[in-house]
């Protein structure tokens, strides 16, 4: 089981906003390379173990959700200038795999960044780490190919939710930190060689996750 190194909510001030350090954009896109992603495998394989229901849509493909969750990265990235936005893609065994970032870590070790935008409610730690099959997984492989076995996720829930008690009627940020196993990650990662034929098959090689 991964081990929740902490989860907080951030609260934003104006002074944050101020001092943030905005990010160069590329002249265009990154662009990915053809062939198996680690997400088209990991939504072939939630739909075979009923993570994922045949024909339901993530929220990744939903071109409006995408584009807000895509404008939450550029905006929480600016505001930590220790992190490495976009370091590329990494191909490994077939399967390419693109973080969103990589920082160093309070004990001074990569750690990956990854943002999220999403209309679900606000959740607990543990059922972060319980309900999140896909975002967990997904964690694993980045940390198994850059190197690294902490990944902090910056989570902005859009509809807010229930904390300590009342209902926040506003967008809330919050942040998890995960510590997985070497075991675990690399369990993900065989997971995936082993499916990757399966995904190309069924023609599943990308996915916006």
């Amino acid at each position: 089981m991964p081990t929740l190194l902490s989860e907080s909510i951030v609260t934003l001030e104006f002074a944050d906003l101020l001092n943030r350090r905005p990010i160069a954009r590329p002249s265009k896109p990154h662009a990915r390379s053809a062939g198996l992603h680690q997400s088209g495998i990991l939504a072939h394989i939630a739909q075979q173990n009923g993570q994922l229901k045949v024909g339901e849509r993530l929220e990744e493909d939903m071109p409006t959700i995408f584009a807000l969750g895509f404008a939450w990265e550029e905006y929480c990235v600016s505001l930590y200038p220790g992190i490495d936005w976009q370091p590329g893609e990494l191909i490994k065994d077939e399967i390419g795999v693109s973080a969103d970032g990589l920082s160093i870590g309070e004990d001074g070790m990569p750690q990956v960044e990854e943002f999220k935008y999403t209309t679900k409610r606000i959740q607990t730690g543990i059922e972060f780490l319980e309900s999140q099959w896909m975002w967990q997984h997904q964690g694993r492989a980045y940390c198994h190919c850059y190197g690294a076995l902490v990944e902090r996720w910056h989570v902005m829930y859009s509809r807010g939710g229930k904390i300590d008690g009342v209902y926040e009627y506003w967008p809330v940020y919050k942040q998890f930190v995960v510590r997985f196993s070497r075991a675990e990650t690399k369990a993900t990662w065989s997971m995936l060689c082993n499916h990757k034929e399966a995904a190309r098959a069924a023609g599943k090689e990308e996915i916006g996750l």
